[in-house]
Order: structure tokens, then sequence, then C-alpha cells
């Protein structure tokens, strides 16, 4: 690791997106071999839900973009 700026430290920039989304993944690839899927099951379902998300209308955080309203019932 490189050498921190001073008095720059993690906290004074919060959680960023991608960190939030690459521990939400690791949570679920540990839960599902948890469960007793192979860690190749694993990160087979992980990474389909992920392909499946961006291509099914995720924002760029990672949740479902409520702005497709197809099939909604008025």
């Amino acid at each position: 690791m490189g050498k921190k700026e001073e008095g720059l430290n993690e906290e004074d920039f919060g959680v960023s997106p991608l960190r939030e989304a690459a521990l939400q993944m690791h949570e679920m690839y540990s839960e599902l071999v948890r469960a007793g899927f192979t860690r190749r099951q694993s990160v087979t379902i992980v990474a389909h839900i992920l392909a499946t998300g961006v291509h099914e209308g995720m924002d760029e955080y990672g949740h479902i973009d409520d702005d497709d309203d197809k099939g909604d019932i008025d």
C-alpha cells in the first residue's frame, strides 16, 4: 500500500458506493457458501445476479430503478 496523504483518512470520505457494493457481493457469496453451495456455484450465482441486475434496470448504486413502471397496476 502507498503512503497516505497527511491528514486524510477513510472516514473523511465515507463509504464509497464501490466499497458498499463489494461488501454486499462478498456477504452474498459467503452466505451462499454457508448455506451449502460450492464456492464455484456461489460465485456463479452472484455473477448471474449482478449481470441480470445490470441489464434489468439497476441504478449506478445497485438499487432497482423505479422509473420503469412496466406491468405495475395503477
